[in-house]
């Protein structure tokens, strides 16, 4: 588990997910995430994940997550299982590690502080996020301004993606296998002039 646990915050790391904060850097607003790993033996790409809580209270007795604006943008899930099924050619897609892909503000960082030391003995070290906590609304309206900004190079792509998506899975179809090619390929394309790779792909049709 503690392998894992600092295999994870390695990779965050090294692939600028987060940053070490200078010991002479000092914010008067801070928030310090309390964190903690999943582990999920059975799956095959990531066994643990690492969550970061955004729910815990501070000593003023409210969390990070009571202040933040809130609000719904998602497409109902029940509407969109209702559309998939009345397509002859159906696939599905994961956008990989969505929310990793989209930096937050670097004036709002020091809201997202962690403490992390691979050594009990180790002096803790503070960290920033640099990319969204899994937080839906914020990636999902990520998604729809990449929709509005591509809709007229990728036109196809983008009326899917705003109807057929629900938080980093795109779950669609089309009602011959020509449409599904050309559809699959304009995602592909769209999703790349943001730096997201589509994978996980599954079809009814292998030619597809």
């Amino acid at each position: 588990m503690h392998k894992l646990y600092s295999e994870f915050l390695e990779e965050y790391e090294s692939l600028g997910h987060m940053q070490r904060i200078p010991d002479n850097c000092y914010s008067p607003i801070n928030y310090y995430l309390p964190h903690h790993g999943v582990l999920k033996s059975q799956n095959n790409s990531t066994k643990l994940r690492v969550v970061f809580d955004g729910s815990a209270p501070t000593t003023s007795g409210r969390s990070l997550n009571d202040i933040l604006l809130s609000g719904r943008v998602q497409e109902d899930v029940f509407n969109i299982m209702l559309r998939f099924r009345k397509h002859k050619i159906v696939l599905t897609a994961d956008i990989k590690q969505m929310f990793r892909q989209i930096l937050i503000d670097p004036t709002q960082r020091n809201l997202l502080r962690i403490f992390w030391k691979n050594k009990h003995w180790e002096r803790p070290i503070e960290y920033e996020l640099n990319t969204v906590n899994y937080a839906p609304f914020l990636a999902t309206l990520v998604i729809k301004q990449l929709c509005l900004d591509e809709s007229g190079a990728f036109p196809l792509a983008a009326e899917i993606t705003l109807s057929d998506i629900y938080m980093d899975d795109i779950v669609t179809g089309c009602e011959n296998i020509e449409n599904a090619k050309i559809l699959k390929n304009q995602l592909i394309k769209m999703f790349k002039t943001c730096g997201m790779t589509l994978h996980k792909w599954n079809s009814n049709n292998s030619e597809l």
